[in-house]
């Protein structure tokens, strides 16, 4: 999940694209550049380019791909 904080472990949200059924995000984290996806987001989430967030990853979530 995304969540505008300053708390836990935080990044800067980079850019967003809204894709309709998908937003792309890319957001600094420890100074490497995460592409993070969201699939059928929610119709108000739309966290804006420069705000800090809160990062989690539920470990069912993860997905590795080569």
């Amino acid at each position: 999940a995304i969540v505008s904080s300053q708390t836990g472990l935080t990044g800067v949200v980079q850019s967003r694209t809204y894709l309709g059924d998908k937003i792309e995000y890319e957001v600094t984290f420890g100074g490497q550049l995460l592409n993070i996806v969201r699939f059928n987001p929610a119709d108000d989430e739309g966290v804006s380019p420069g705000t800090t967030v809160s990062i989690s990853i539920a470990p069912a979530d993860v997905r590795l791909v080569d």
